[in-house]
Parts: structure tokens; sequence; C-alpha cells
């Protein structure tokens, strides 16, 4: 079962604690990394540019302008919250490798 970067989300009552740790495993630091620094850069150009509130008065889609900010200011937090996990995970491993030498 290859579950990917979601394997962080399921519970340990479900597959065991020793399942979720290899789980986790998988996904490396370089890949949270990325995904974190990806996702907080679309979320940072779409608060603080009209570049969505422009893409959604094109489709017709402008009454949802007043709801962008509760969806995009708490997507931010969570990509940098992101960025900050995997930069901590990768200390670590770092000095578990140099621990281990």
């Amino acid at each position: 079962m290859n579950l990917g970067f979601w394997a962080w989300r399921l519970d340990a009552g479900i597959l065991g604690e020793a399942t979720q740790y290899r789980l986790m495993e998988r996904v490396s630091e370089g890949k949270l990394l990325k995904v974190g620094a990806i996702g907080a850069g679309i979320a940072a150009i779409c608060c603080f540019t009209p570049a969505l509130v422009v893409l959604l008065g094109v489709l017709g889609l402008s009454h949802l302008a007043g709801v962008l900010d509760y969806v995009l200011l708490p997507a931010l937090l969570v990509f940098a919250g992101l960025i900050v996990y995997a930069l901590i995970r990768k200390s670590r491993a770092a000095a578990e490798r140099a621990a281990s030498r």
C-alpha cells in the first residue's frame, strides 16, 4: 500500500504504531520541504496579489472573493508549518547520521 504524502494522516489505531512509523519514513524531508515551499508560494501569490480575484471574476465566480481570506490565510499558515516541520525533521535526520558515524 503506497500512501505517500498522506501517510502522516493515518491514525495509529488503524495500522499500528510501527506501520505508521515506516510509512512516515517513506516521505523524504526534501519532498516535504518542496511541497511546503510550493504551497506557501502559491498561497502567498493568491493572498497578496489580485491574481485569484481577477481569475474568479473572469470565471463568473466573483461572489467567492469575499471568503478568500478565510481559506488562503490558513492555507498559508499550514504550508509554512509544513516547511518548519520539514526543516526540523531534516536537521534531526542529519544529527542522527552524524551521531551514527
